[in-house]
């Protein structure tokens, strides 16, 4: 697709409506489904016909301008979005913090530390459990893996004793995990975590 610069030197909105192909599939999962380009200087192997849906690897239209080609010539972009919708909406300015919640629908990361502690009192052989909050309502009931802030996969810490972490009720907001307590007394229960609710 194409677009025509107006005014050089001057700040300019551009908006281009894309149709979509009317045969083909594409990827829905994490890898590549959807991809924008902006060809700054493509030669003809990997350009074709604007506005032409093509089964080929085209990085920019048959005839557009190489501005890597020109001489002195810049570029310069900023406000860059992706919408569904036939009608172009104004940009929309996020702060940071909704950013970050934003992502944290889909995975929140370990830190590497005993990010997570609870202090009590148990029997030995019982099973201990504790309900931790995601913060954040994730897109689907994530994947949480636990580990022991080395970190080892699926291990947790009772008087620095390490056993085997057991995770259920999982929900979007909400997780539980429990291990048998190794010893009757004061526990430690310490461990790191990581939820994953990627497409």
């Amino acid at each position: 697709f194409t677009y025509t610069i107006s005014a050089a030197n001057t700040w300019e909105q551009k908006t281009v409506t894309v149709l979509g192909p009317t045969s083909g599939t594409w990827l829905t999962n994490n890898g590549d489904g959807l991809t924008v380009i902006f060809g700054l200087g493509v030669g003809t192997t990997y350009s074709g016909t604007a506005g032409s849906w093509a089964s080929t690897n085209y990085l920019s239209a048959t005839g557009a301008t190489s501005v890597v080609g020109t001489n002195g010539a810049t570029f310069y972009i900023t406000g860059v979005q992706l919408e569904i919708g036939t009608v172009a909406t104004p940009f929309e300015y996020r702060n940071y913090q909704q950013e970050l919640a934003m992502c944290r629908r889909y995975y929140k990361p370990k830190t590497g530390t005993y990010s997570t502690q609870f202090l009590g009192a148990g029997t030995s052989g019982y099973n201990q459990g504790y309900t931790i909050s995601l913060n954040t309502t994730m897109r689907v009931a994530p994947t949480v893996t636990v580990y022991d802030g080395v970190p080892t996969a699926g291990k947790i810490y009772f008087n620095g004793n390490g056993v085997t972490g057991n995770v259920d009720f999982i929900t979007t907001d909400q997780f539980r995990i429990y291990a048998t307590t190794p010893s009757t007394g004061a526990i430690t229960f310490g461990f790191d975590w990581e939820a994953s609710a990627e497409l």
